[in-house]
């Protein structure tokens, strides 16, 4: 009796496989393929991005099979509708690695929290007790901090800065949320959807943080609190707050002080300083122009227009348009 050397083995498997797969059994060939290569009857390619089969040019018998591939592929058909049994298959190729050094496990979970927006239940979420809630991934894995990093950064990468801040407190990664926090801040800190980032920002405030990181975050918040005064017409709390901030003056005698402070300002909050100036702007013309006016209104105008004009910061056109244009509505 004659028996199969290992090549023979190998190539019996293939071509088994492909015959399953050209008949329209693919189910079939996916699990035969699962099967030789849990019994170490595959030679896997060293490149998961690879074609399915790659022949050896030096051995046209011989040939590497793409298990990353064939799985990722015949899963794309459930993984929306059944993410727990696209997981199931997806967990044996832990490990295998991408040319760029990507766990291919880590990028189908990562896939999968993306298209289904299911992130709770694939990977937890944050437990009254400030632990993580087990999920799908844990019957995979004895640690998750890992591709629960790599979800959060793909999810950041993506846009979605709220579910990406959740992701780092699942890992306790609280400075990066914060840094996040900070830069989604300094962009929504002029707009009506800002509310969740600044409750949330408050709660991580209250974190063991670095300094700086704090302090950035604390400005931002102050910075908020400003704007939600000046687009409620407060105009003496606006000004009130805005003496206390010392980012823009509030009277032309400061200009020269506070231009000379904006070098300790941080960058995050630099980059707010534009659109504050336009806000408290608006707000203290809206005021100027009330039968009870007070000279501090006008004053705080004059202040405005200035260091727009002296500070080491390029604003933008229309907002320096505009803020000429509202000093002019006064007659400053």
């Amino acid at each position: 009796m004659q028996f199969l050397t290992y090549p023979d083995t190998q190539l019996l498997f293939v071509y088994l496989f492909q015959l399953l797969f050209d008949c329209g059994h693919v189910s079939d060939a996916v699990h035969v393929a699962i099967l030789a290569n849990e019994m170490g009857y595959l030679r896997n390619t060293s490149d998961a991005a690879a074609e399915m089969l790659v022949p050896d040019p030096s051995h046209l018998t011989k040939c590497s099979f793409n298990i990353a591939r064939l799985l990722v592929s015949y899963t794309k058909e459930f993984e929306l509708d059944d993410v727990g049994r696209a997981l199931d298959y997806w967990c044996l190729l832990k490990g295998l690695r991408t040319p760029s050094g990507s766990d291919v496990f880590e990028m189908a979970v990562s896939r999968a929290v993306y298209l289904t927006g299911q992130a709770d239940a694939i990977i937890g979420t944050l437990g009254p007790d400030g632990k993580r809630t087990p999920a799908l991934i844990d019957e995979y894995l004895e640690d998750c901090t890992g591709i629960i990093s790599r979800v959060a950064h793909d999810t950041e990468l993506g846009g979605d800065t709220t579910q990406a801040v959740k992701l780092y407190m699942l890992v306790n990664a609280p400075v990066k949320a914060v840094e996040l926090l900070c830069t989604e801040l300094s962009s929504l800190a002029i707009s009506i959807s800002r509310v969740w980032h600044v409750r949330k920002a408050k709660s991580l405030a209250q974190g063991d943080l670095r300094a700086s990181v704090l302090s950035t975050l604390f400005i931002l918040l102050d910075v908020c609190l400003l704007v939600e005064l000046c687009e409620s017409g407060q105009a003496d709390k606006a000004i009130a707050v805005s003496q206390k901030l010392r980012l823009i003056p509030v009277e032309t005698e400061q200009v020269p002080v506070i231009v000379g402070e904006f070098h300790l300002i941080p960058q995050k909050v630099r980059e707010v300083i534009p659109d504050l100036c336009l806000q408290l702007m608006r707000c203290m013309v809206d005021a100027a122009m009330s039968a009870s006016a007070s000279p501090k209104y006008t004053r705080q105008v004059k202040a405005i227009v200035i260091y727009a004009a002296t500070v080491n910061y390029k604003f933008p056109q229309h907002i320096t348009s505009k803020l000429l244009q509202l000093q002019a509505s006064i007659a400053v």
